[in-house]
């Protein structure tokens, strides 16, 4: 569904398969708002550049099997440049499936950069305006992150300040300002326990927020990262805004 009046009326968007079985699994929009793509678990890459009036799937450069998934998880996860032209989808099996597409999402390429060719189970992933900065989080060895400065070209491993001792201490959701440098990151080890925690530098090193020990779901920013709201799964309580400012946070619940 989409809208063009600020959300005040909606119309079904044409174009996805009549016989669609899985959920969409991620969906981004360029700043336009011209640009979208959607992830269908276990199927295909999906895109549109009428705003989303009309969405095609995305053959070239994509496995033919579909993008897979491993015991009911989001099979991918993707995020795109403010002008939609840089764009990333990280895919959820146990190898490193990490696409990435250079003209708003018509062909794609499978990276093969070492590091990401060495990981796998990738959960969420974010990139920064001008689709130079790009971070991939992955569920394996106890979790961690991968950085690119470079548009995707190469990626170095790292989670500083993170403490991740299992496969379950993994980042399901993360958010990124504008410039690359600010990041927030929802950790859940546990079923009613999860951190968010945050950089200032770019993934290099993490701290945690001052929010309260919940089970984190998503996670969204406006593009200086004054403002971040994240969601508790399962939770009564209202959505949190986290307002972020010289390197600290703050947290209030939020209508």
């Amino acid at each position: 569904w989409y809208s063009h009046d600020f959300g005040s009326t909606w119309n079904n968007s044409s174009g996805f398969s009549t016989n669609l079985s899985n959920p969409v699994s991620g969906l981004v929009s360029s700043e336009s708002g011209q640009y979208i793509t959607a992830i269908i678990s276990y199927e295909k890459i999906y895109r549109s550049t009428d705003y989303g009036v009309t969405f095609s799937p995305v053959v070239s450069g994509t496995p033919s099997d579909g993008l897979g998934g491993y015991a009911g998880y989001k099979a991918g996860a993707v995020t795109m440049s403010a002008s939609g032209e840089n764009q990333a989808v990280a895919a959820y099996p146990n190898t490193g499936a990490f696409y990435t597409s250079s003209n708003f999402g018509e062909t794609w390429s499978l990276n093969t950069d070492a590091a990401i060719a060495a990981s796998g189970g990738f959960t969420a992933v974010t990139m920064s305006a001008d689709g130079l900065t790009i971070v991939v989080a992955s569920l394996l060895s106890g979790g961690s992150f991968l950085t690119s400065l470079d548009g995707g070209g190469t990626f170095t491993n790292g989670a500083g300040g993170l403490n991740l001792a299992s496969t379950q201490d993994a980042s399901f959701s993360m958010t990124m300002s504008a410039d690359g440098t600010w990041l927030a990151t929802a950790v859940n080890p546990g079923s009613n326990t999860g951190y968010i925690y945050m950089s200032n530098d770019t993934a290099a090193s993490w701290n945690q927020a001052t929010a309260p020990v919940a089970q984190w779901g998503m996670l969204a920013s406006n593009s200086d990262f004054s403002t971040i709201i994240a969601t508790q799964n399962g939770a009564t309580s209202e959505p949190l805004v986290l307002g972020a400012v010289g390197g600290s946070s703050s947290a209030s619940s939020s209508n």
